[in-house]
């Protein structure tokens, strides 16, 4: 009888343990999971910037490379894994210079490349 109690006593002890290191959390949300695609002919996408409605910054993936199938291929990255709140909306800013090209890179061209920004709503 006192190895059943004993075992017994272990064994709520042990979950009351794990389940409190388990239920604590710096916000509450049910974070994301992003995809990042590219379906422009001849074109990459290099992101400059992404900030949320709230000016934190955002993680992309750097640069993508035109795809045949943007949904499929691409980007995958875990955004908000630690369960913060999803943002309102994030500001993506970027440049398109030409895919493939075979002449060297210049950074005084790629500077002249226009900075497109765009909006996508989150919540």
């Amino acid at each position: 009888m006192m190895n059943k109690c004993f075992l017994l006593s272990a064994v709520l002890i042990a979950a009351l343990i794990t389940s409190a290191g388990c239920a604590t959390r710096s916000a509450d949300g049910p974070g994301m999971i992003v995809h990042f695609g590219n379906a422009l002919k001849g074109r990459s996408v290099h992101f400059e910037s992404a900030r949320t409605s709230n000016a934190i910054p955002f993680p992309d993936p750097g640069s993508l490379s035109p795809s045949s199938k943007p949904l499929e291929q691409g980007a995958v990255m875990g955004a908000e894994p630690d369960g913060r709140e999803l943002p309102e909306w994030i500001d993506f800013t970027w440049v398109e210079p030409e895919y493939g090209s075979t002449a060297p890179f210049v950074l005084e061209e790629y500077r002249k490349l226009p900075l497109k920004s765009g909006r996508v709503l989150i919540r």
